[in-house]
């Protein structure tokens, strides 16, 4: 990689964990990389088991800003099966389908409306937290998806939502992943183009802040401190997220080690020493979103 001359004011990177709340070792794994590591930001999962524990340790933890990670497919809902039978099951989880889903999102007013109940009522679990509200983002990236942006645009301005994650990949930063990542895992964020292209402009007509480009994303659940090391002398200007999945239990992701101890590669990444040094070798501002505004 060629030496690049770093302008601090002009690189800043927001590194978010996603899943807060899914499990203890989440929770757990999200606390430890914040506390030792370079974590910055962790997106709550209202609708999760360990909600809870995962709010108890946010309080613990003042400067970890949070996020809403808004859950409409793959996972549990705050609707019941009688409130909206057209999305959750009987065991109150949300459809795994995300392309039916979508269909169904878009061609259907009934089904919008549901929806939209479903988010409105997951913001409001985030308001009663009392926890500030530091950015917005979907499960597996569902707010791709034109009718659930447009919902969440309009309903986040009235619980104070200031910033959302833009899911944008630059091709460039895939292609100098080739070390680490299939050329297959480089193909989701070209396909995606069109639709964060679409994004943008949307966001910015909103005037909600967003992250100029995003790192994890044909990495998901596969980062290395190896890769963020290649890649931060080559960052674009402007504001970057890195988002991982860090997690205690080894099965979740490849096994690494850092400091003798062995964690899933996400968590190692967010704890590797050379990772805060290398940020300040090239004058790389860690931020989160409100910070970033």
């Amino acid at each position: 990689m060629s030496e690049k001359v770093a302008d601090s004011a002009s690189r800043k990177l927001i590194f978010t964990a996603d899943d807060f709340g899914l499990n203890a070792s989440v929770n757990e794994a999200i606390e430890m990389a914040h506390q030792k590591g370079i974590l910055t930001c962790a997106s709550l999962m209202v609708t999760a088991h360990s909600a809870t524990d995962a709010i108890r340790r946010a309080r613990y933890n003042p400067a970890l800003a949070i996020g809403l990670h808004l859950v409409l497919s793959n996972g549990p809902a705050l609707s019941t099966k009688e409130k909206a039978p057209h999305f959750v099951d009987e065991k109150g989880q949300l459809a795994d389908n995300m392309v039916a889903a979508g269909f169904r999102y878009f061609l259907s007013r009934q089904v919008r409306n549901q929806i939209e109940h479903e988010i409105r009522a997951q913001f409001r679990a985030f308001q009663a937290t009392g926890l500030p509200l530091d950015h917005v983002n979907v499960h597996k990236h569902f707010h791709c998806h034109p009718t659930l942006l447009n919902l969440i645009l309009k309903i986040g301005q009235d619980y104070g939502m200031h910033a959302i994650r833009l899911p944008a990949e630059p091709l460039a930063l895939c292609l100098a992943m080739h070390q680490h990542v299939s050329w297959r895992s480089k193909l989701q964020p070209a396909a995606l183009w069109p639709l964060t292209h679409w994004m943008r402009r949307k966001m910015v007509q909103a005037q909600v802040f967003h992250n100029d480009y995003i790192i994890g994303l044909s990495a998901s659940g596969k980062m290395t401190a190896e890769l963020i090391l290649e890649l931060l002398p080559n960052l674009p200007a402007g504001t970057g997220e890195v988002y991982f999945h860090p997690d205690m239990e080894l099965d979740s992701s490849p096994a690494q080690e850092v400091n003798n101890e062995r964690f899933n590669s996400d968590l190692c990444a967010l704890l590797d020493p050379r990772v805060p040094a290398a940020l300040n070798r090239w004058g790389i501002k860690r931020t989160s979103f409100y910070d970033a505004t």
